[in-house]
């Protein structure tokens, strides 16, 4: 079936005539011209004021915001600052220089002795010029006595001592020190100082000082805990220290396993004691004036258990000196 091509312009259906297409465009002409012309007299009508306005109010042209009803009031704050106190600065704290301090050393105490001291001299605590004799026994050359009968032994001694030993109960033992002084049996003043010990179970030694013979001298003495300071005369024993034997605690334990320090000073008509570095006795008389001077050891009446000697004296050093 053979269908026709269609009309561009297909016809009326009432019957008029079609759209005249120069007419429309003549008219839209006019229109637009027309929208130019009232644009372009607004511009020179309301620019300028619409300028002024931009630019801000004048005293001729109201200002816009005359124009806007007034808005509600704001109300303001005023913001106090919280006070802040002032800090002071910290002081600063001045150091004085340090200072060297002035130290007064305290008086020492006297150790103990003990067989590592042995060797040590002691020095008295009186005036002297120097100890004029000296010896620590580590040899023979001072030249002490050495004599044995059946009642003493003298003589050096192992371990660099001297050792005095009686055998017979109720016996002592003494020996002059050599000590080469002038008219030394005629002393006057006489520092002694010594390291020694005794054993013995009752006995005792020291030293005569002024020393005529044994009968006629004065005897300062030491027990393993007393100590007695007394003369004799003609053979009577006088005891100048009261009571005769008096207990001291300077001796300790140490008398009989180290060797306690002794001085022992004759001046004048003062005989003093000192013992491991304490002065513990002090007596006068005037019954002799000078003398020579000797260590001595008294046996008691007890035996040694072991070995049966009566007493053993053990000298470790030995000093004299004159003030």
């Amino acid at each position: 079936m053979a269908f026709p091509l269609p009309n561009s312009h297909p016809p009326d259906p009432q019957g008029k005539k079609p759209f005249n297409k120069t007419v429309a465009i003549l008219a839209g002409a006019l229109v637009f011209g027309a929208c130019l012309i009232v644009a372009a007299v607004t511009a020179v009508l309301i620019g300028p004021r619409l300028i002024a306005r931009l630019d801000g109010p004048s005293a001729s042209q109201p200002s816009a915001q005359a124009d806007l009803p007034a808005a509600a009031a704001v109300p303001s704050f005023t913001v106090t600052p919280f006070p802040i106190e002032p800090v002071e600065p910290l002081p600063t704290a001045t150091v004085p220089p340090p200072s060297t301090p002035t130290l007064t050393p305290d008086p020492p105490t006297p150790l103990p002795p003990t067989a590592t001291q042995s060797a040590q001299m002691e020095t008295p605590s009186g005036g002297y010029t120097s100890a004029l004799f000296e010896d620590d026994f580590s040899n023979k050359d001072k030249g002490w006595p050495e004599d044995e009968d059946d009642v003493s032994w003298l003589g050096y001694h192992e371990g660099g001592t001297y050792a005095m030993v009686v055998n017979q109960p109720d016996y002592y033992a003494w020996v002059t020190p050599p000590l080469g002084f002038p008219n030394e049996d005629a002393l006057k003043d006489i520092y002694v100082s010594f390291r020694g010990r005794a054993l013995t179970q009752d006995g005792y030694f020291g030293i005569f000082c002024r020393f005529q013979d044994v009968d006629n001298t004065y005897e300062v003495a030491v027990s393993d805990t007393d100590y007695s300071i007394g003369k004799w005369v003609d053979g009577e024993y006088t005891p100048l220290t009261n009571p005769e034997w008096v207990e001291t605690p300077y001796l300790g334990a140490d008398y009989t396993q180290g060797f306690p320090a002794f001085v022992v000073s004759c001046l004048g008509d003062t005989i003093s004691l000192e013992i491991n570095g304490y002065g513990v006795a002090t007596v006068t008389d005037n019954t002799y004036s000078q003398g020579g001077l000797a260590v001595f050891i008294d046996g008691g009446l007890t035996p040694d258990p072991y070995e049966g000697y009566y007493a053993k004296l053990l000298l470790d050093t030995f000093s004299a000196s004159l003030p």
